[in-house]
C-alpha cells in the first residue's frame, strides 16, 4: 500500500510538471508571435514615412506648406481654339447679285436688303474673278439708288465692278445724269462709292444744268448730284 501511494504521488508530480512545461511553451510561442506582429507593423509604418508623397494625388487644389518639397499643382488652362478667333471675325457683306444669261447681262446691287444699283451690260470682258469678286463689263448702263429711290443714271463704255470694296469704276467717257433735276455731268472716268453714296470724276469734266454750264478738271458729288464740288485735280481725291 505504501509503495502504491508513493508511485501515485510521483505520477501526479510528473503530470503537474508536464502541464507546467506545456503552459510555459504556449506562453513563449504567444509572446514570440506578438513580438513578430509588432515588428512587422513597425516596419510598414517606417516604409510609409520614407516613401515620397504623390504630388498629383493629394496636392491638387490644396495649399502646400513651405519646406515640404512639393510643388503646387494647378489646373492647366484649356488651349485656345483657332476657330473661336476666326468665328469672331465678321464675315464679308454680300456684294451685288450678278446674273448672266446668253443674251443679257444684268447686275443688281443690294446692301442690307436695299437696292443700290440695277444695271445692264452688253458683254463681260473675260471672267468674273470669284477671289477678288470683281468683273469687267462693256456697254454699261445703270440706275443708281439712294434710300431705295432712283436718283441718277450712269452710262460708260467700260466699267469695273468691285464688290469687295463696293466701288464701280467707269472709264472711256462717262455720263452721269440726275433723275430729280436736269443736271448732266460728263468726264473721262468716274468712280461711284456705294457705301458713301459719293461720285468722283476726272478728265474734261463738264457740268450742264438749267442754271449753269461749267467745266473743271475734277469733281466730287453725291449720287443724286444735289451737291457738286469742283476740283483742280483728282490726285488723292477720295469721297468725304
Amino acid at each position: 500500500m505504501t509503495f502504491t501511494t508513493h508511485r501515485l504521488r510521483k505520477a501526479c508530480a510528473r503530470l503537474r510538471d508536464g502541464r507546467a512545461a506545456r503552459f510555459a511553451l504556449a506562453a513563449a510561442v504567444a509572446i514570440a508571435l506578438a513580438v513578430a506582429i509588432a515588428l512587422a507593423v513597425a516596419g510598414c509604418g517606417s516604409r510609409d514615412k520614407t516613401q515620397a508623397p504623390n504630388a498629383n494625388a493629394d496636392s491638387v487644389g490644396k495649399p502646400v506648406k513651405p519646406g515640404d518639397g512639393r510643388k503646387p499643382v494647378t489646373d492647366k488652362p484649356a488651349k485656345a481654339v483657332e476657330s473661336t478667333a476666326r468665328t469672331a471675325e465678321k464675315p464679308p457683306e454680300p456684294g451685288p447679285l450678278i446674273k448672266i444669261s446668253q443674251d443679257k447681262i444684268t447686275i443688281r446691287w443690294v446692301e442690307k436688303n436695299v437696292l443700290r444699283m440695277s444695271a445692264a451690260a452688253r458683254e463681260v470682258e473675260g471672267q468674273i474673278n470669284e477671289v477678288t469678286r470683281t468683273g469687267v463689263f462693256r456697254g454699261f448702263s445703270a440706275d443708281l439708288y439712294e434710300n431705295g429711290k432712283i436718283t441718277s443714271s450712269m452710262t460708260a463704255p467700260k466699267v469695273v465692278v468691285d464688290t469687295t470694296n463696293r466701288v464701280v469704276t467707269a472709264t472711256g467717257g462717262v455720263m452721269l445724269k440726275s433723275m430729280e433735276r436736269s443736271t448732266l455731268v460728263k468726264a473721262q472716268w468716274m468712280k461711284w462709292y456705294a457705301k458713301e453714296q459719293k461720285v468722283i470724276g476726272n478728265g474734261g469734266v463738264k457740268i450742264k444744268s438749267d442754271a449753269w454750264d461749267l467745266q473743271s478738271a475734277a469733281f466730287v458729288a453725291d449720287t443724286g448730284l444735289k451737291t457738286i464740288t469742283l476740283k483742280n485735280s483728282a490726285k488723292g481725291l477720295v469721297p468725304e
